[in-house]
């Protein structure tokens, strides 16, 4: 059973006390680009950012704008850099793959730099709400990487974004193509999350 913990705070604190690189993001990642991208209807934004390895991962903001309900804002992250599956249908996988993404990595395709104090509690604004000006409403691990092949970062990614960044688990989809005994195993959290399986 992988372990994972209820809170991401103590890694926020080991950043701030290891500084800020230059340009204001934090220690090791650097925005390098942000495209943004339609999509039907939805004016969807792309990030680049380079890790502190300089290896490339992306994130998506994807608002939508529905008639009938709520504004809502899509956080679309990764779990890998490249993909070890290689998926005729993913243009990751034709990259190769190097590494899991650490829990921080994942979260930090989220955050900016700007730390925020409220209540004895310090917490960075999410970097996709400063692009759209709109606070993030759902997360899905569906970028590059499988998430499967990285459960133990991205279950406590999963419990940071939800007891810290405050983002219910129903508003939360981890994505799939079905890698073998890994959907038993991440039944056994009893998550509130979407299972999507590609």
């Amino acid at each position: 059973m992988i372990s994972v913990g209820s809170s991401c705070w103590h890694l926020g604190e080991e950043r701030r006390e290891g500084g800020l690189s230059g340009g204001g993001s934090p220690a090791g990642r650097q925005l390098l680009a942000s495209v943004r991208r339609t999509v039907g209807e939805e004016d969807c934004r792309e990030i680049l950012i380079k890790l502190e390895d300089n290896r490339l991962i992306e994130t998506v903001g994807i608002p939508v704008e529905d008639d009938n309900g709520p504004f809502r804002l899509t956080a679309c992250v990764s779990s890998q850099i490249g993909c070890p599956l290689r998926c005729s249908f993913c243009a990751t996988g034709k990259r190769g793959y190097s590494r899991n993404l650490q829990q921080h990595e994942i979260i930090d395709q989220l955050r900016s730099s700007s730390w925020i104090s409220y209540i004895e509690i310090s917490f960075q604004v999410l970097a996709i709400e400063e692009l759209f000006k709109h606070r993030v409403t759902n997360v899905v691990f569906m970028g590059m990487g499988e998430p499967m092949l990285n459960l133990k970062s991205v279950l406590a990614a999963h419990t940071c974004l939800n007891k810290d960044v405050q983002i219910v688990q129903r508003m939360m989809t981890i994505s799939t193509v079905g890698v073998p005994n890994t959907i038993k195993m991440l039944a056994t959290y009893k998550l509130q999350s979407t299972l999507a399986v590609r």
